[in-house]
């Protein structure tokens, strides 16, 4: 039989016995110039959100990495262009919010007025979430990037690393067939969730690991992510409050 990639490679997430011979090999999307680029998108993100067992079977470790990071870009630009109206809305809400903060605060520190005039000069409606969409997207393969290698330190403490970073990098890319769904209320969190589990069984097969070595690896970013926000959160609470008493 064929090594970790190769033809019969395929390895049990479970690191239980051998299950039935996989064939690794390109994904749809890697097919583009066969299939045509709206087939082989859609086909990818159908595969890797709806049968993430057999499609992260056939992903080969250590395939092109531009060609994942194009796909996740893709679905991010969709999900991002798709959240921009209701993006414009909520800063529209939340800018009249503040307006209504300011007018009732009474006796209100100068620095917190300087704050919320600030905030406001800002917050303008439709072109602020047309700048945090153009920015969100230029920047998505540089987060992508570092996302991946915070990820791949955390494969290497928990043993789960075997076929290198690229190979991270490409289970993280495509495991973000969720963010299409990023921008909606509630749904958004759901999204999320999902594309952590996509990467947990994506570094399972593709790293040739255990599950609960790839879970620990996935998880262990968003639990430190979450503390390091609670600390932070924290700390400008106490400091506002600070603020206000004097």
């Amino acid at each position: 039989m064929g090594g970790g990639f190769g033809p019969g490679g395929g390895v049990p997430p479970s690191g239980g016995p051998p299950g039935p011979p996989t064939v690794r090999g390109p994904t749809p999307w890697e097919r583009r110039a066969e299939l045509g680029i709206v087939k082989a998108l859609v086909e990818t993100w159908k595969d890797s959100m709806f049968a993430p067992e057999a499609f992260w079977s056939r992903v080969r470790p250590d395939s092109p990495w531009q060609d994942s990071l194009f796909y996740a870009w893709i679905v991010f630009g969709i999900g991002a262009l798709l959240q921009l109206p209701l993006r414009s809305l909520q800063a529209a809400q939340i800018r009249q919010l503040l307006y209504q903060l300011r007018d009732s605060m009474k006796g209100i520190p100068p620095q917190v007025q300087d704050i919320l005039n600030q905030y406001l000069i800002g917050a303008g409606g439709v072109v602020a979430a047309t700048i945090s969409f153009i920015i969100s997207i230029a920047f998505f393969p540089l987060a992508l990037l570092l996302g991946s290698a915070l990820l791949h330190l955390f494969c290497m403490l928990f043993g789960c690393a075997k076929n290198g970073y690229w190979a991270t990098f490409r289970v993280l890319a495509y495991a973000s067939s969720p963010l299409l769904f990023y921008g909606i209320p509630c749904v958004g969190v759901l999204a999320w969730i999902y594309s952590i589990v996509l990467t947990v069984f994506g570094l399972a097969r593709v790293q040739e690991s255990t599950l609960g070595r790839a879970a620990a690896a996935a998880l262990a970013l968003p639990v430190l992510s979450c503390c390091c926000c609670c600390g932070a959160i924290g700390l400008a609470a106490g400091g506002l409050a600070q603020m206000m008493r004097h």
